[in-house]
């Protein structure tokens, strides 16, 4: 049966938002282009239980909605997982790809397609879609900006495993192969899909490959704690860039992922054409607060507890409620991350080893964080002939992150000759999540500047 056209009988009014939260089917990437075309977004409704099964494309500027049906027969079967919404969210299975390449708002919180969609030519709706044409130009007023973190084009993401060495790395990538790397670091306890709406930003122009760093998500994960020092992680940097090519590439890097960017940048600044910072602390400035801000050390009294042999207990339990509330709770209650969105990172976070090896690097870290209200003892700072980075830096620093406070960018250029900052002041430790407009906006501006 081919999809019926809107008429008074199936056009009706339906909140996009709201609709957005149901139970969800997916849809082949030809009918997310159909879509798009339109202007329209795939949103789900309920499953019939009628010979028939409708589902529905809706305006996201109207709340129009066109409902395409097929017959029950040829209706895809649906099975409740987390696994299943994380998978889908990240991209995987046959109908994960369907609207902007693996988009996670789209998908509801109870149900994902598990066999492939309907044929494409299902999805040729024969609706008069001129005035969603119309009203496509007018988004951007009704709607205002894209949420935070939502995927803004369609871009497909692929997954394969890379030998580095030691280790063998799980890469996401997305973009042309023959364009420049843009090389995506992640912090804890994040993985690649920290940096999913980036990429979906950036894949135009750009190779852009985000690694799971060693510990984490579905890359190896050594036991010992000494796999996690400086030099092992420095050298899988520099085995996967010698993956991709050996050409120079982009580096992007937050948290975790900025300390082996510096880490990196200081000893191999030939390999790296630009180096981008988000809420990272260059080691010598973190040294300098640690032993001379209160403030700074008081917010980082978590590495003590991370640390400690009962951390895993203790963030694990109850299905990892400290870890989520201490993490990404914050940026889930803005409404910046889906329930796809928390069961992707849930089950990163449930991988055998990975929680250890996320900790791990908070205890081969050198860093020492004295106890809150206690004076550390003096020391001298890191010398800048021996610290520096000598790679153009572009550092963007979230002023409401209470992790790391806005003391660390101050003086940075002693350690960074040619540097940049870029101050936000409405984001926290999450900049990704909560200002990705600003933050691609000030990536844009300085490569277009640089070259």
């Amino acid at each position: 049966m081919r999809p019926i056209s809107p008429s008074s009988s199936s056009v009706t009014r339906i909140d996009p938002a709201t609709a957005a939260t149901e139970i969800v089917t997916a849809f082949s990437p030809e009918a997310a282009r159909v879509a798009a075309r339109s202007g329209m977004a795939p949103v789900p409704m309920p499953i019939s239980t009628s010979s028939t099964t409708i589902d529905t494309v809706v305006s996201r500027s109207t709340g129009r909605a066109m409902r395409v049906r097929w017959p029950r027969s040829r209706r895809p079967s649906t099975r409740p997982a987390r696994k299943a919404r994380a998978r889908a969210s990240m991209g995987r299975g046959p109908c994960a790809q369907g609207w902007n390449g693996d988009q996670p708002e789209l998908y509801g919180d109870r149900w994902r397609l598990s066999i492939p969609c309907p044929p494409p030519e299902w999805w040729r709706c024969r609706a008069d879609v001129a005035s969603m044409h119309k009203n496509k130009r007018m988004n951007a007023d009704r709607q205002g900006p894209a949420a935070p973190g939502r995927m803004t084009r369609m871009v497909e993401i692929t997954h394969r495993r890379v030998p580095v060495g030691e280790v063998t790395l799980h890469v996401a990538e997305a973009g042309r192969p023959d364009a420049p790397v843009m090389l995506f670091l992640h912090g804890f306890p994040e993985f690649w899909y920290a940096w999913k709406g980036m990429m979906s930003r950036f894949a135009g122009e750009y190779r852009c490959v985000a690694p799971d760093l060693r510990g984490f998500g579905e890359s190896d994960a050594p036991a010992e704690v000494d796999a996690y020092r400086t030099k092992r992680v420095v050298g899988d940097i520099l085995g996967l860039i010698d993956a991709l090519g050996g050409e120079k590439v982009i580096l992007v890097a937050h948290d975790w992922g900025g300390a082996a960017a510096w880490s990196f940048a200081m000893a191999h600044p030939g390999r790296i054409h630009r180096l981008i910072i988000l809420n990272s602390p260059h080691p010598a400035t973190f040294q300098r607060e640690l032993m001379r801000n209160p403030e700074q050390i008081r917010a980082s009294q978590y590495f003590r507890l991370f640390r400690t042999p009962e951390a895993e207990e203790k963030l694990s339990a109850n299905d990892f409620d400290w870890l989520w509330r201490f993490s990404m709770r914050p940026v889930y209650d803005k409404g910046l991350m889906t329930d796809e969105d928390r069961a992707a990172y849930l089950e990163a976070w449930g991988r055998p080893g990975r929680l250890t090896g996320g900790l791990n690097w908070y205890r081969a870290s050198p860093i020492d964080v004295v106890p809150a209200g206690t004076t550390p003892p003096e020391q001298p700072l890191l010398d800048p002939a021996v610290y520096s980075v000598r790679v153009p830096t572009l550092v963007i620093w979230g002023l409401g992150d209470t992790a790391l406070v806005p003391g660390l960018i101050e003086g940075l250029e002693a350690w960074v000759p040619d540097l940049r900052i870029e101050r936000v002041q409405h984001a926290t430790h999450w900049i990704a999540h909560e200002a990705p407009d600003e933050v691609e906006a000030h990536i844009r501006d300085f490569l277009s500047k640089r070259g």
